[in-house]
C-alpha cells in the first residue's frame, strides 16, 4: 500500500469509525496514557485524527495526504492553551455559578469512550505546575 492509500485509509476510519476509531487510529496510545497531569489535574488532547495542527508528529507538512496525519493526538506538555482541543478533564470539577463553560461532546465525537465524560479550559488551575 502506498502512501496515498494508506492516507485515504486511515481518514475513512476516523471519518466513519466515531468514537471507537478515536483511539484506536494511534497504536502509541497503548503505550502512553490518553492524558497527562498537571498539579493533580488530567490534561487531554479532544482532536480527533486529521484534526492536529501543532506538531509533526500528528501533522505533516504533506497534509492529510499522509498516513501520519491522521493518527489521533495523544496531549504532551508543550501542546498550548491556546489549542481549541486541550482541555481539563472536570468531571471532578464544580463549575456550578462559574463562567468556565464546561463542555461534554456528544459522544460520537467523544474519543475517549466514557473514559471521561466533562471538559473544561479552566487553565487557572494548571498554570503553576506549567
Amino acid at each position: 500500500m502506498n502512501k496515498d492509500e494508506e492516507a485515504s485509509l486511515m481518514a475513512a476510519i476516523v471519518l466513519t469509525g466515531g468514537f471507537d476509531a478515536g483511539i484506536s487510529t494511534n497504536p502509541d496510545i497503548n503505550n502512553r496514557p490518553s492524558f497527562i497531569e498537571i498539579n493533580d489535574e488530567k490534561v487531554v488532547c479532544t482532536a480527533q485524527g486529521g484534526e492536529c495542527r501543532h506538531y509533526g508528529e500528528f501533522y505533516t507538512s504533506g497534509g492529510l495526504q499522509d498516513p501520519a496525519s491522521w493518527k489521533t493526538p495523544i496531549i504532551n506538555k508543550s501542546c498550548p492553551n491556546t489549542c481549541p482541543y486541550k482541555h481539563l478533564v472536570c468531571d471532578n470539577h464544580d463549575h456550578t455559578g462559574s463562567d468556565i463553560r464546561v463542555f461534554k461532546p456528544y459522544r460520537q465525537y467523544n474519543k475517549f469512550a466514557g473514559q471521561f465524560e466533562t471538559y473544561c479550559k479552566d487553565f487557572s488551575l494548571i498554570e503553576c505546575g506549567d
